[in-house]
């Protein structure tokens, strides 16, 4: 008969990594890594932004964990020659990344969409670009010609 051991018991580990405390406090290190690579890598962003971040980091971090699995494998093949059924999880987290990003005004898509919504006719870049130039030549005084015609 195997050894009982009481709740909270560090002997009763075969595993580190199978220790639910353990699992939540990796898990926990990975998130606050991505919050801190978000703040690094896109310091513009706004406070408003932060339910978004949020769930950025979330699945940041499940793209990690996935990886580090997968690569402790020996990669998305199994020794079957068979796609790694994680690896599912791993494209769908990897979509939900990018359209977060997208989200947050980052990447070529989010640009894209930037540029086409400042390039429009009334967008509020050509508004305010176009009463610029009217308010400038507001503030032109006019000359009189000799043939009494003004500029």
């Amino acid at each position: 008969m195997s050894p009982r051991f009481q709740p909270g018991n560090q002997a009763a580990l075969k595993h580190g990594l199978r220790s639910r405390e353990v699992r939540q406090r990796v898990r926990q290190e990975l998130l606050q890594a991505q919050h801190d690579l978000i703040r690094e890598r896109l310091p513009q962003l706004l406070l408003v932004d932060a339910f978004l971040v949020d769930l950025l980091a979330d699945s940041l971090a499940d793209l990690a964990q996935i990886r580090a699995y997968v690569n402790e494998q020996g990669g998305p093949i199994s020794s079957r020659g068979q796609l790694r059924k994680v690896m599912a999880m791993y494209s769908a987290r990897m979509h939900d990344s990018v359209q977060l990003l997208d989200r947050l005004g980052v990447g070529p898509r989010a640009r894209v969409v930037l540029l086409g919504t400042i390039s429009t006719p009334n967008s509020l870049a050509q508004q305010l670009a176009s009463r610029r130039l009217e308010l400038e030549a507001a503030k032109q005084p006019t000359t009189h010609h000799a043939n009494g015609g003004s500029q």
